[in-house]
């Protein structure tokens, strides 16, 4: 699936989820409805300040909206963390699974961190770590 129609599922299933209208999602975001519904329709390539929006509307990660679901052609289940590296192919965003080798994940796990509201230094420091343990606990499971 590729991240536009990954975005429209994940957006219309999470607005449903919040028992939520395009049109009632869109005043939460300061949004045209038309814009919404072109999103959802995979007819709009939204930018990632109105991506924002619409997350914070819904409660959600931005990284929720950017996730797929299901399984690979192999059987082997999607990878489903709360980070996964975003980069740009010109004008395309792309979203690769976040893997422990990348020295791009420390900054995607400390920008996280910061925007969940966690500033302080010691607090931060060990979320830091919490988190990385636990990805690192399951990068060795074998789950990927």
């Amino acid at each position: 699936m590729d991240v536009q129609a990954t975005l429209a599922a994940n957006m219309r299933k999470y607005r449903k989820e919040a028992g939520l209208t395009q049109e009632k999602l869109a005043e939460l975001c300061g949004l045209h409805r038309t814009y919404i519904g072109g999103i959802e329709q995979e007819r709009i390539n939204v930018s990632l300040n109105n991506m924002n929006k619409i997350a914070k509307a819904l409660g959600v990660p931005v990284s929720s909206l950017l996730q797929e679901s299901g399984r690979y052609d192999d059987g082997r289940a999607v990878f489903h963390a709360d980070y996964g590296l975003c980069e740009f192919d010109g004008n395309e965003l792309r979203v690769r699974v976040a893997d422990m080798k990348d020295p791009d994940l420390g900054m995607q796990i400390l920008i996280s961190l910061i925007q969940s509201g966690i500033t302080d230094e010691v607090e931060l420091a060990a979320e830091y770590k919490k988190t990385e343990r636990t990805l690192l606990d399951y990068f060795n499971s074998g789950n990927m």
